[in-house]
């Protein structure tokens, strides 16, 4: 039983041993390094590219606010838009669902959050709709709409990136 609990601790202080060169090894990603998507795909930010918002202050209401950035072109790399939304929950209206949506050209769903508001509670929601794509060179021109919707209200715009 002692040759057993000698080996157990032998084989622990190994694995402690690597699991602490290992810390020194990998090198830790520092603030203004290049980031990785839940995709495990590196990729660059076009931030602010869009703005939705679904509010019920008084009742429901919807605004959207596409921009159009013209983005440098860096070959093989890929690019993540990001479009900022905000659902502001006052306790004025209840049973409505918000909804946001980010698609292609095409109408195919990119990215998409829904909102359910039910009585008694706060869902307020600060957050991101985001979409990862590689454009093929220079002179590439993506077009995206973006869409929020509350109650009976709703608001849409496009957002056109340029790569130059």
């Amino acid at each position: 039983m002692r040759e057993m609990k000698g080996k157990n601790r032998s084989v622990l202080a190994v694995l402690a041993g690597l699991l602490l060169v290992g810390m020194f090894l990998v090198p830790a990603a520092s603030a203004g390094s290049e980031q990785t998507d839940s995709h495990g795909v590196n990729s660059e930010d076009i931030r602010d590219a869009g703005t939705l918002i679904v509010d019920e202050t008084g009742g429901m209401s919807c605004f959207a606010n596409g921009e159009s950035p013209d983005v440098i072109y860096v070959s093989g790399q890929t690019y993540k838009l990001i479009v900022n939304c905000e659902y502001i929950e006052t306790g004025d209206v209840w049973l409505q669902t918000a909804k946001f949506f980010l698609k292609d050209e095409s109408g195919r769903v990119l990215a998409k959050k829904e909102i359910y508001d039910a009585p008694g509670g706060d869902e307020s929601w600060d957050g991101t709709l985001e979409y990862t794509f590689r454009p093929s060179g220079p002179g590439d021109v993506f077009h995206f709409d973006i869409s929020c919707s509350g109650g009976s209200e709703s608001a849409s715009d496009v957002i056109d990136i340029k790569f130059k």
